[in-house]
């Protein structure tokens, strides 16, 4: 595959990257599109003289990408989503165990039977 004319490329420059973009072909090879790609930066300019040479051995002159480090959050827990239905959950048992019935638990939590039966038998009361 030839390299795409640059002029053809419809992107407002950055000014992050101040106008500085990858060649069109890198554009067209990128699979989610131009908006998928974030600006990069120069390692000259951020990594420490010794990381920079050791990473010029390998990859100079390449466009590389670095991920994040390797710790996941599971769902919710930077929103505090998955904290906030537990809380939920759990007085939704205790509000059950001091007599709440099921038709009660499910007008007040705005939940349907199957959901709130799940709840109850949850492994992790």
């Amino acid at each position: 595959m030839a390299h795409p004319d640059h002029s053809s490329l419809s992107v407002s420059h950055c000014q992050a990257c101040r106008g500085v973009l990858p060649c069109g072909f890198c554009f067209a090879q990128n699979k989610g599109g131009l908006d998928s790609l974030s600006c990069y930066k120069n390692a000259a300019e951020i990594l420490p003289t010794h990381l920079l040479q050791a990473l010029q051995r390998y990859a100079a002159g390449q466009q590389i990408y670095v991920p994040r480090p390797t710790e996941r959050l599971q769902w919710g827990e930077r929103s505090g989503a998955r904290a906030a239905l537990a809380a939920r959950n759990d007085e939704i048992r205790r509000r059950r165990r001091e007599g709440a019935s099921v038709d009660q638990l499910m007008d007040e939590y705005h939940l349907g039977y199957d959901s709130i039966r799940k709840i109850l038998q949850a492994k992790y009361r």
